[in-house]
């Protein structure tokens, strides 16, 4: 693998781009008829707009469905059947966790030729750090990532541990441990101790609860049907906390940090949650670096060193990915 440290002039790719644009054209085809067929699906699945439908009006709709549905199949089979042999795409689909749809979205929305750096193709994938966060939608911005790689980096993270690919895992393992032994300032509450939280985050930590348990008054016994303080009449006292459920108007007080536990000091992170999806982000960047390298050495192209490895040594590009 010839790695560099600046571009260099470089010679045609070995895969014509219009392979890759057909390729692209196809995915986009198969989006379409899938947003236009779940829209159909969810007016057909409506019992106002369907109530006075005949039998035979609704086979026909089951069987217009079940042809969507057959047609975006064919299209999935057409992208394959275009990049069977392609060592890319073969080495897509023998990572445990990829399947050959997979594989086609990535190799058709990521244009290889204009993806000079690892970096950039984290951030046309959505996992880019400005300023020392995610990078996120800003409103009359154009957006620096296409929003379906990002939603399909996050799912490819979740196949890859569910369908427990040791490899790939190791780096979500690795990260999630050096984080849980981070300890830092509260990230939640600032390193104040106390934690004044939004109807949002009162949900978050109260699921599983009930409303009366929730909103009982510190260190007093609590009625199963009535939260305190609140009419008789008050219809969610057996209710479970979740996101649907209405909590009461209540002024906010300031409660111990659920994060450091009032120590001010806690565990790199909001929440396990929040460990748990920046080790999933760590782990499919550390996949990118391999594809980036991979795909662009076998296009002849110049492959560049990352960024972390070339100025601060901080990380090693590996070869590849076993099952």
């Amino acid at each position: 693998m010839s790695l560099v440290t600046h571009r260099e002039s470089e010679k045609p790719m070995k895969t014509d781009r219009a392979v890759y644009q057909n390729l692209r054209n196809a995915i986009e085809l198969f989006y379409d008829n899938q947003r236009a067929r779940i829209s159909y699906e969810h007016r057909a699945d409506d019992p106002n707009k369907t109530e006075k439908l005949g039998d035979d009006d609704k086979a026909f709709m089951d069987k217009m469905a079940a042809e969507s549905s057959a047609f975006e199949k064919d299209v999935l089979k057409y992208a394959s059947k275009k990049m069977k042999d392609h060592p890319i795409y073969e080495w897509l689909i023998d990572q445990r966790g990829i399947a050959a749809t997979f594989a086609i979205i990535l190799m058709g929305y990521i244009d290889i030729e204009k993806t000079e750096t690892a970096s950039g193709l984290w951030r046309l994938c959505g996992l880019a750090v400005i300023g020392g966060k995610a990078e996120k939608p800003k409103k009359g911005e154009k957006l620096a990532y296409n929003p379906h790689l990002k939603s399909r980096c996050y799912l490819l993270g979740e196949s890859f541990l569910k369908a427990n690919n040791t490899h790939w895992r190791a780096y979500y393992d690795d990260y999630k441990s050096r984080k849980q032994k981070e300890i830092v300032t509260c990230m939640l509450c600032k390193g104040e101790g106390v934690y004044t939280a939004s109807e949002a985050a009162e949900k978050k930590f109260s699921k599983g609860k009930t409303l009366a348990e929730v909103f009982a008054e510190p260190g007093e016994p609590y009625s199963h049907d009535i939260p305190p303080n609140l009419p008789s009449d008050w219809p969610y006292g057996k209710a479970m906390v979740d996101a649907n459920t209405p909590l009461p108007k209540k002024e906010a007080k300031p409660k111990k940090c659920p994060r450091c536990n009032g120590a001010k000091v806690a565990p790199w992170g909001n929440s396990d949650k929040h460990v748990h999806i920046a080790a999933m982000r760590y782990m499919v960047k550390q996949f990118l670096v391999v594809l980036y390298a991979k795909w662009r050495e076998y296009e002849g192209l110049s492959v560049r060193v990352p960024y972390a490895e070339e100025y601060h040594e901080r990380m090693k590009l590996v070869s590849g990915g076993a099952r």
